[in-house]
């Protein structure tokens, strides 16, 4: 196997930290850690100038000049002047309502001002000249919770509720300090108190039936919001994205369109693009979560968002830009963890002087397993075996008990023709393994490369009876099958498997054999629709092309070639200079000698072991000798 694919192993370790986060998919974040606020910041109007209000239909002095002008400046926000008139207005008048009115009022400026103590002093001087006031009460309650007491956040608004038991700002309130305590068969009945059809009640039921586990009718209710013409674009924003977290896990194309249809509605949302991003992850749709993100970077500083947004970019190809992103990070934190990364990312610039010395620092950090791993794996394709045994001796220092280091000495053991040191270690390795799995599999892959087959089928089928769902130990089977001329056997093993993969890679991987296996017209579909499905992906491209060689196809196989090389922009050197002899031989044989010589010094400029090039030049100047000598021959003649 060479280093490209062992660093892209699913089985590769990696500790708990951003290692963890940079392959995991982390649930869709809320909008808030509760409904609360976002509804309260809907349905809250602590102004009295609602003249629904009960309240202004009472008969008061409105001759009284300073609640006059007061009430005019708060309605045009000059709170500073409205303070002073309302002040004034309770000490010119003895009628215990109009007090009660301009407390009122002071207690929404303070609440406006942030000074909630300030502002339910003067909601409770409101009750003390009118105990039936259930907007004071209200408000008193919203300024408790601003404070974070719920509990007298609560009493209030039962108070409330006793005065008035269908006044709707009340009842959401109620309803969500129910739901914010996890009480929601009571937030569910608070709210069903209303009989108005109004959007926020709709939202507040269809939250409280979500947790209550009644997943239609939650649906329902946010639906009829998003169809109703008359409901507010920000409950339809915020319904759009319940939806989509609702269908986060069994619907991931809906819930990418609901998302979507949210962010049309706030296109500045830092969390909807970041939920957004969560879901595409599913899809592995890691160009639009590079362009989400992009979009939002300095905005969410945190350790996930770091994460997924340096996986995006890595996943998605921005080698570069990964890398100026991983390098600014490691120079803000000398973090091994990421100093691991940026070694994966100059092995994928072709830079590996550079990998090595970040997978130098990486390993220097015991738990680094996967970066000393690489570290062992460059040496070993420059050849430096004394250094890579030396590594290994290292990690075996500090991991006596583990099966990795003794995988990896076998390893440095078959490249040096030491096939009885490298089963030894191999044997070591299983019996620490415990029955891991993935070591198991580790192991068994190392046999495989070194063509001990039935060593690697042993192993194989143990990892089966362990965990017959681990679809990598039937890939490997089928492999060997494949390697082995049981055509047959690799087909039905790969074919029974195939579709209940969800592993990409595994998918695609299992894909190549299967097609390698058929040599009908199907194995040329299988290949089409992997190069449809995985465009970036070259071993797809690579085999096609040799079947359309091997069919005479020399033009299709120029044509696939050419899209290959196009699309894989960044890849190992020795694969490329693979696809260019791959090129200049369907050229070669298409009759473009001039091309065909371009193509194959290209590949020997990539990889000078590579034999192929020189052979086809060599062969393709003997040809042209040779037609030359016949001419002047014939000529002569």
């Amino acid at each position: 196997m060479n280093r490209s694919k062992k660093l892209t192993t699913v089985l590769r370790r990696s500790k708990d930290t951003i290692k963890k986060i940079f392959t995991s998919k982390r649930r869709i974040i809320e909008f808030s850690l509760t409904i609360l606020l976002l509804i309260l910041g809907l349905a809250v109007y602590l102004t009295l100038s609602d003249k629904k209000g009960d309240i202004l239909h009472e008969r008061y002095d409105y001759t009284n000049k300073e609640l006059n002008e007061g009430t005019n400046a708060y309605r045009l926000e000059n709170f500073d002047k409205a303070e002073i008139l309302f002040l004034k207005a309770i000490e010119s008048t003895r009628r215990k309502k109009v007090k009660s009115l301009a407390a009122l009022y002071l207690g929404n400026i303070y609440y406006k001002m942030n000074n909630y103590n300030e502002a339910i002093d003067y909601f409770q001087r409101s009750l003390f000249y009118n105990k039936k006031n259930v907007h004071a009460l209200y408000n008193s309650a919203l300024a408790s919770l601003k404070n974070g007491d719920s509990g007298r956040a609560l009493k209030y608004a039962l108070k409330a509720f006793d005065i008035k038991d269908d006044y709707l700002p009340n009842l959401l309130l109620l309803g969500n300090i129910f739901y914010a305590t996890e009480k929601y068969s009571k937030a569910l009945s608070t709210f069903n108190r209303s009989e108005d059809s109004d959007a926020v009640v709709k939202f507040n039921k269809a939250c409280a039936y979500l947790r209550l586990g009644e997943i239609a009718m939650a649906e329902n209710l946010l639906h009829s919001i998003i169809d109703d013409t008359q409901s507010n674009q920000t409950l339809k924003g915020v319904s759009f994205f319940t939806l989509g977290y609702i269908k986060q896990n069994n619907d991931v194309e809906r819930a990418v369109h609901y998302l979507q249809s949210a962010l049309d509605i706030f296109p500045s949302s830092a969390v909807l693009k970041y939920n957004l991003s969560l879901i595409l992850l599913k899809q592995e749709n890691y160009p639009e979560i590079a362009t989400l993100l992009r979009s939002v970077k300095g905005r969410l500083k945190d350790i996930e968002f770091n994460a997924l947004f340096g996986r995006a970019l890595f996943q998605g190809r921005y080698y570069k830009e990964a890398l100026d992103f991983y390098t600014d990070l490691y120079d803000q934190t000398n973090d091994a963890d990421i100093a691991y990364i940026i070694g994966d990312i100059y092995v994928k610039l072709n830079n590996v002087k550079m990998a090595k010395h970040f997978y130098e620092i990486a390993s220097k950090d015991p738990e680094n397993e996967g970066a000393l791993i690489n570290l062992i794996h460059i040496y070993l394709d420059e050849g430096n075996y004394k250094e890579a045994a030396v590594v290994c001796n290292g990690f075996l220092l500090h991991e006596k008990d583990d099966p990795l280091p003794y995988t990896c000495l076998a390893e440095v053991c078959f490249r040096m023709e030491n096939t009885a040191a490298a089963k030894e270690n191999l044997e070591k390795a299983v019996l620490y393994s415990k029955d891991n799995v993935q070591d198991l599999m580790r192991i068994a892959m190392v046999y495989q490369e070194n063509r001990y087959y039935s060593n690697a089928l042993q192993l194989y089928h143990r990892i089966i009876s362990i965990d017959s769902t681990f679809h990598w130990a039937h890939g490997g089977i089928a492999e060997i099958y494949l390697n082995t001329g049981h055509l047959e056997k690799a087909k039905n093993i790969i074919s029974r498997i195939r579709n209940n993969i969800e592993d990409a890679g595994l998918f695609y991987k299992l894909s190549i054999l299967l097609a390698q296996a058929d040599a009908t017209d199907n194995g040329l579909h299988i290949y089409n629709e992997l190069i449809r499905d995985f465009p970036y992906q070259y071993e797809a491209y690579q085999n096609l092309s040799l079947r359309l060689i091997d069919t005479g196809e020399y033009e299709k196989a120029i044509y696939n070639t050419e899209k290959c090389l196009q699309n894989i922009t960044v890849i190992d050197k020795k694969i490329l200079s693979n696809l260019y002899s791959i090129l200049g031989i369907a050229q070669r044989f298409s009759g473009n000698d001039h091309e065909a010589i371009n193509a194959f010094k290209t590949a020997y400029e990539l990889d000078g072991g590579n034999e192929i090039p020189l052979l086809n030049i060599k062969m393709i100047s003997v040809q042209a000798h040779d037609q030359v000598h016949n001419q002047a021959h014939n000529q002569a003649q």
